[in-house]
């Protein structure tokens, strides 16, 4: 950039902007703003994933590609298997990841990425009418046992049997109310699963079983499946 040149801004909070360079110094620029403009959500639901978060570069790539989708929050979750727990300086590396995502996708709207919740904590941090969802590969049921659910057989989960009272489907809109709530939030679990008293908990807190697939799916997998089945179903028209 050099003096003279036109810009565009943007504060993350959906206000952007032309301006044109002033001055270049080492560390900052000086700009004259000429235009402001505020944006508006396209859609009145928020989407929020809660995620145990992958190993190494794959949680950059994870931010990155729910920046450009226009996810709005992002919590780390800790869980029992989780193997990623981040630090503050991963959570602010993980910002300019965002930050360069925005930049990139032309999304006015910052990615927002909580400090790290416990599973257990998670219900403190979310706003009520929230509607709530687990992602879980197998039928899950409010009288569940540690053998319903998952069965552990050689470490494995496998499917619940006989028919619960309460059963995740594919389809989205088997929980959704008949207007759409402020805010959606899917738990995404760690690579191996949640453990039973995870998603029991979860049932006796008003959380509602979400299948997306029956395959086992990676986190950054069933992250970006379940944000993009969510964007999409309440950006319907």
């Amino acid at each position: 950039m050099q003096t003279g040149s036109e810009v565009e801004l943007f504060n993350g909070k959906g206000c952007r902007g032309t301006a044109t360079v002033l001055s270049v110094h080492k560390n900052a620029t000086v700009v004259k703003t000429a235009e402001l403009e505020s944006v508006s959500l396209k859609r009145e639901t928020r989407i929020t994933l809660a995620t145990s978060l992958p190993k190494g570069d794959r949680q950059k790539w994870l931010i990155e590609k729910l920046t450009e989708l226009g996810v709005d929050r992002v919590i780390p979750l800790e869980t029992e298997r989780g193997v990623a727990q981040p630090t503050d300086s991963a959570l602010e590396r993980l910002e300019r990841v965002a930050l360069e995502a925005c930049k990139q996708s032309r999304n006015e709207w910052l990615l927002q990425i909580d400090p790290p919740v416990a599973w257990s904590e998670l219900d403190r941090v979310l706003k009520p009418n929230t509607l709530k969802l687990i992602a879980h590969p197998y039928p899950v049921s409010k009288r569940m046992g540690a053998t319903e659910n998952s069965g552990q057989e050689s470490g494995k989960n496998r499917p619940l049997s006989p028919l619960p009272v309460v059963v995740g489907m594919r389809a989205l809109q088997q929980w959704l109310p008949q207007t759409f709530p402020p805010e959606i939030v899917v738990a995404i679990g760690p690579e191996g699963g949640f453990t039973d008293d995870e998603v029991e908990f979860t049932l006796q807190h008003d959380w509602l079983p979400w299948i997306l697939t029956h395959n086992i799916l990676r986190v950054e997998t069933a992250v970006m499946m379940s944000a993009i089945l969510a964007i999409d179903y309440v950006t319907q028209p």
